[in-house]
This record gives C-alpha cells, structure tokens and sequence, in this order.
C-alpha cells in the first residue's frame, strides 16, 4: 500500500477559487473532510478521484493521476459518489459486480472469483436479500450501500466517501462505518471521507481537514480541528463539545435564546 499525496490542487469557476489544497496521508489512515455546505468537500473527492479538472498534482505511491490511465486510477482509487448514476433495469448485484471492471481485459468476463468477492461484500453490507432487485426499486440508503458494495470490490487502495451516511437510518450508518474502518484495518486501506456528522468524524478519523470557501482553515488530529473555538469560526454557530464516558466525544450546535 502506498501514500495519498496532492500537492498545489487548486479548482477555479472563472475568477472565484473552488479548492486549493495540498496535504498528505499515510497508507492505512482514515482522513476526514469538514467543512460547512459549499466549502469544496466534494469538489475535493473528485479531484483526488480524477473526475474533476484541476491544476497542481494527486498521488498514489509513485504513480502521478496524470500519467496513469482511466482504468489504472481505477484499481488505485475508488469513489463512492452521494448521488450516484442508476443504471436503468439493472440489479444490485450486477450493479456491484461492475466493480470488478477495472481488472478485467478489454474482451475479459467477470470469472468465479469476482462473483465471490462480490457475493461476500453484498452480505456484508445487509444486501443478500435485495441482490436480485433492480436498483430502481431499492430506497435511497439500500442504494447508498450498494454503491459502497461496488467500490469495496475494486480492491482499491484509496477509497473516497463523499457523505457515506447521510441517506442511512442511525443503525446503518454505525454498521457501515464500522465496516469501513474494520476493511482498513485488514487491508491497509486509505479512506477519505467528506462527513458532515463531526461526532461520528471524530470517533472514525485519525486526521482531519476543515475546509471553509474552498481552503483549508484547519487540518491535523482530532484535538487540533475538532474544537469549540475552530468549530464555532468556521461554522458560524456557537459549538459545544461534550465528553462522554462511553460515547467519547459528542459535537452538537447551541441552540440560540428565542427572539424576545
């Protein structure tokens, strides 16, 4: 396994600036990316991801994204999208199965091991029952999980999550960020996660980067970014930040004094 790097990343809209960033994450860590609405979490994905122009440079190891072929980003870095696009009348199951696409021969056929690197990772992320049912007849979550199904069995050292919970019930969300956590311990797997629950962000990820108008305004551990006094700042509400025995620590906005 190798280290994420990007160096002078920068995406622009004419004059006004989308991302500028540079950093670096070690093979194995979960980083992940704050920020309120707007602030260029997802842009940030992409970039990284190769599905959106941008200057400076994103590496793998020593692989450049720009010296590397569609398909060869592909089997390094695998996105799970917040809105995917649906093949029309397809089932879940082939829906996961195109995951394995990245390792197959211009003319190759998914072969018994693909089918059962699929068939592991469909049960799981609680798919079994739903495996043969089109993907336009599953709930938003049943999707979003499918979607996570597809890029786990790219094998991909870098996996990308732009919002991974946010179409969950509150039981799925802590099975599939466990799952996540539990793949990159295994594996070594590199996770970078745009999240917008800074509890849930801050009981996952050993790195964190705070992002406000498309530029870093914090980045580090969780001690250093996940503060009342960077939180409140960057968000524009007052931020308190509680410490439970069990729960560890829980992240939750003021609620202002009603109008008098």
């Amino acid at each position: 396994m190798s280290r994420l790097r990007w160096s002078d990343v920068e995406v622009l809209d004419g004059d006004r600036l989308r991302l500028r960033t540079d950093g670096e994450l070690r093979s194995g860590a979960w980083l992940a990316v704050l920020g309120p609405n707007g602030a260029g979490k997802s842009t940030f994905l992409r970039c990284l991801a190769g599905m959106e122009d941008h200057g400076g440079h994103v590496m793998v190891g020593d692989q450049r994204q720009a010296s590397a072929s569609r398909a060869e980003w592909a089997r390094r870095v695998a996105l799970v999208p917040q809105n995917p696009v649906v093949p029309e009348g397809m089932s879940v199951a082939e829906y996961v199965l195109l995951g394995r696409t990245a390792h197959l021969s211009w003319f190759g056929a998914e072969g018994a091991d693909d089918r059962s690197r699929v068939a592991e990772v469909i049960d799981q992320l609680d798919l079994a029952e739903l495996a043969d049912r089109p993907l336009d007849r599953i709930s938003g979550g049943e999707l979003q999980r499918a979607t996570l199904a597809r890029a786990l069995v790219t094998e991909a050292e870098v996996l990308l999550l732009d919002e991974p919970t946010s179409a969950l019930d509150l039981a799925h969300q802590l099975h599939v960020l466990e799952l996540v956590d539990e793949v990159r311990r295994a594996r070594g797997l590199t996770v970078v996660a745009a999240m917008h629950d800074l509890t849930l962000a801050g009981r996952f990820a050993d790195r964190l980067t705070l992002l406000a108008d498309g530029e870093t305004v914090a980045a580090g551990g969780v001690d250093d970014v996940l503060t009342s006094a960077v939180l409140s700042r960057t968000y524009g509400v007052d931020i308190r930040i509680l410490d439970d025995p069990d729960l560890g620590r829980i992240i939750t906005p003021v609620p202002r004094p009603p109008a008098t």
